[in-house]
């Protein structure tokens, strides 16, 4: 929880800040970190209470993927640290790799 509260805290701080904003759609993607980080930390408060099982568990990692979606959050590239260039092209496998755990 007292990450979340940090989380929620540093964003509400960055949006006070006078800064130039160039994207259009920033406002809706921070709207969806914090929308899953909420829900995030609601599924995990819920499991730890009640022990959920592993479809319950499964349909919350669905819900956040369907909310990291619909609020265009994506990860372009990912950089590759031990030489040049990317390590792979996330478009190709995006809605698979957000649920499943790498």
């Amino acid at each position: 929880m007292a990450m979340v509260a940090g989380f929620v805290a540093a964003v509400g701080l960055g949006l006070a800040l006078p800064v130039a904003r160039t994207d259009p759609l920033e406002l809706t993607r921070v709207a969806g970190l914090l929308l899953g980080s909420v829900v995030a930390l609601a599924a995990g408060w819920i499991d730890d209470r009640w022990e959920l099982g592993p479809g319950p568990q499964f349909a919350a990692q669905f819900l956040l993927a369907a909310i990291a979606i619909g609020t265009t959050i994506f990860i372009k590239h990912v950089n590759n640290p031990f030489g040049s260039g990317f390590l792979w092209h996330p478009t190709a496998g995006f809605p698979l790799w957000i649920v499943v755990p790498l």
